[in-house]
Order: structure tokens, then C-alpha cells, then sequence
């Protein structure tokens, strides 16, 4: 041991004060580029997702304004169809109710259904479906089994809770029970879509409208997602079907005992949804949590008349006139989020960008800034010691 310690001071390794110089001069470039570089990335990481948030937010009050145009467009044209439909059935041989009607409504319109209230006590036996342009025989007035109180257009998209047991004898005053008056469907679209005779069946099995929906005294519209997977010879087709339960109001003040419901097609929304230029997923929400329209028609398949299964849930139940940006985790993949409210009958429009597709173009230039810094720094360290050498 005392050998070794001699040894050690005999040749004892110094190191020149020269490269001791170039050591720190190395230390403090770069600490200074390292530096330099992390608030450089920080600037740029949070100028461009500032810059695609707003962007988002543009797109997404573009976007608000074509669904309202289009909901707005349907509406008006069916103010006018329903009345015409009406009153033409039974009749087969009546009038076109499309005329004057953009071509986009016969394309999409898949039934008319009108109810109203029943004295029927009972439910009666279900008898066949109604054929096109011909009254629908009651299938059965609609009742419900608890007490309710009047709910308003923006109450419909709720869903159904159930009332649970009555403990007391209270003599209480139920809902009261409809039952299908006349129902107008689209025989020609569905014949083009090769869709069979027990679309309907299938669709009213699936989804049948919640009792709620059918309040005598609802005002104003609701909107319900009834899509269905549906297809002959065992291949199933994803189906995106919208329904407007109207008050017979929309009508005229003669019909507020009437309720009617319409289904379409929900192509023209999803159309508009898919359309953006940031590759970001926008999509449709009531504040009940209610996924109404998606470009994917599976989401509309899964989630239709249920909660949607997604974490902006949480920050638009119950919340109105909502526009928020932030940051999401979704399924352990972050996101970055806007929520705007459409002003029409509570409903939301949600636009997502995960953020590694935000961020990849920064990420690489990153990458790529390391790289040229690493390769620098190695040129000056090796030109430095060369030279300084020769000193």
C-alpha cells in the first residue's frame, strides 16, 4: 500500500493548464447551447400548440356554423314535407311530397312516424307494419310505468333512469300513453339501399325511443342517435341514422297533442365533421353526455342512445354556452381539446388532436438540432485539443 501511494506520487498525472482552460471554454459553450436550446424548444413547443388551438377554435366555429346551416336546413325542409305527408296518407296515389324539396331529402329521410295520445288502457296486440304512404296500425300505445314530470326540448336526449319501487299509495297521475296514428317510410331508399322489411323492425328492437321523448308537453325538438348495424346475408352494414322527435307544434298550434318523430339518414353531418384541414377528430355531444353524430359509424353503432364512453363527458355534463381549450388524456394518449357550444339544443361540438401529431414536426427538428449540435461540438473539441497541443 505505501508502495502504491509512492508510486502514485512519483508519477503523478497533471493535467496542462492549457487544456484546463479548453475544458472550461468547452463547459460553458455548451451549457450555454443546452440552455439556450431548451428555451428555444419551450418557445416553439408552446407557440405551436397555441397556434393549433386557435386554429382548432377557427375550424371548430366553421364547423359549428355549417351543422347549425344544415340543421337549420332540414328543419325547414321537413316544416314543410311533414304537413304534406300527413295529409296524404292513406293515399297511395297522392301527390310527390318532395316536390320543390332539395334533392337531399329523399336521400336521406327513412321514415315519418306520428303518435298521439291514446284512451287505450292497455297495450293492444302488435299487428303488421303499415305499407308506404299508408297508415301505420297501432302497435301498441307507448306508457310509462313511473310518474313524470313535463320535460323540456332540451330534457330529451336524457337517458332513461328507472323511477324504482313506489313505496306509498299516493294516487299518482301517469304519463300518458301514445300510440302510432300514421307512419309515412321511404320505400324507394330503401329498396335502393337493398335493405329488406325488417330495417324498421330491427331499428325499433334496438333503439326504441325513451318514454321521455313522447311527453305531451315537450316543446322545441330532440335529437337522438338510433344508428344500427344492419345487412342481408349475414353481412352487417354500419348504418348512421339521426332522429328528430318533434312536438306537433312545429306543425301548427292544432297538433301540440301530437308527437312526431323522423329518422334520417345522418351522412350530411358526418360529411361536415370529416372535413377539416388539421386531421383533427371532431364530433357531436349533447351536455347529457349523449355521443349524437361521429365520423367513425362504428362510435355511432357502439354508443347509440348511451353515454359516450370518453373523458370530456365529465367537463360538459350539466355545463352551457361551454367553449374551453385543454389538455386531454385519452386512454393514456394526451390530446389537445376544444369544446364549442352549437347554441342549438345543447349540443356540443368536440374537436381532438393527439398531440404527438401536433408536435411531430418540432420533435424532428429536435432530433435533427442534436444531431448538428453533437457533431459540431465533437469538430471543435477534437480542433481544439489538435491545436492546442502546439502551444
Amino acid at each position: 500500500m505505501i508502495d502504491f501511494v509512492i508510486f502514485m506520487r512519483k508519477h503523478r498525472f497533471t493535467i496542462s493548464l492549457k487544456y484546463k482552460f479548453l475544458a472550461v471554454l468547452l463547459t460553458i459553450m455548451s451549457s450555454g447551447f443546452s440552455i439556450f436550446f431548451y428555451l428555444a424548444y419551450r418557445t416553439l413547443t408552446e407557440d405551436k400548440k397555441l397556434s393549433v388551438m386557435t386554429l382548432s377554435l377557427t375550424l371548430l366555429k366553421a364547423t359549428t356554423s355549417e351543422i347549425q346551416l344544415e340543421l337549420k336546413g332540414r328543419l325547414d325542409e321537413l316544416q314543410v314535407l311533414i304537413p304534406r305527408i300527413y295529409s296524404s296518407l292513406p293515399s297511395k296515389d297522392a301527390q310527390d311530397p318532395y316536390q320543390g324539396i332539395s334533392r337531399h331529402l329523399p336521400e336521406e329521410l327513412l321514415s315519418v312516424t306520428f303518435y298521439r295520445v291514446s284512451n287505450v288502457s292497455a297495450p293492444s296486440p302488435q299487428t303488421k307494419s303499415p305499407d308506404v304512404m299508408g297508415p301505420a296500425e297501432p302497435a301498441g300505445p307507448i306508457e310509462s310505468k313511473a310518474p313524470t314530470a313535463p320535460i323540456k326540448s332540451t330534457d330529451l336526449a336524457k337517458p332513461v333512469e328507472s323511477a324504482g319501487p313506489i313505496a306509498t299509495a299516493v294516487s299518482m297521475t301517469p304519463l300518458p300513453k301514445y300510440e302510432v296514428v300514421k307512419q309515412y317510410r321511404n320505400e324507394t331508399l330503401i329498396k335502393e339501399k337493398k335493405w329488406v322489411d325488417t330495417f324498421f323492425v330491427k331499428l325499433e328492437q334496438q333503439h326504441p325511443l325513451p318514454i321521455e321523448a313522447f311527453s305531451q308537453q315537450a316543446e322545441g325538438m330532440g335529437l337522438f342517435n338510433r344508428s344500427i348495424s344492419y345487412g342481408a346475408n349475414d353481412i352487417d352494414t354500419d348504418i348512421p341514422i339521426i332522429t328528430f322527435v318533434l312536438n306537433g307544434t312545429f306543425v301548427n298550434d292544432e297538433s301540440k297533442d301530437t308527437v312526431i318523430v323522423v329518422d334520417l339518414l345522418q351522412e350530411f353531418l358526418s360529411r361536415k365533421l370529416r372535413s377539416n384541414d388539421l386531421n383533427a377528430e371532431l364530433f357531436l355531444i349533447s351536455q347529457q353526455g349523449i355521443l349524437l353524430s361521429h365520423p367513425d359509424v362504428r362510435q355511432l353503432v357502439k354508443y347509440s342512445l348511451g353515454s359516450y364512453d370518453h373523458p370530456i363527458v365529465s367537463k360538459i355534463k350539466g355545463k352551457k354556452n361551454t367553449r374551453e381549450m385543454f389538455e386531454l388524456d385519452i386512454k393514456g394518449i394526451p390530446y389537445l381539446c376544444n369544446i364549442n357550444d352549437t347554441g342549438f339544443n345543447d349540443i356540443m361540438v368536440v374537436s381532438q388532436i393527439p398531440k404527438s401529431l401536433v408536435f411531430s414536426a418540432i420533435e424532428q427538428l429536435s432530433r435533427d438540432t442534436m444531431l448538428m449540435a453533437g457533431f459540431i461540438f465533437c469538430i471543435a473539441m477534437i480542433s481544439s485539443i489538435l491545436f492546442a497541443s502546439r502551444l
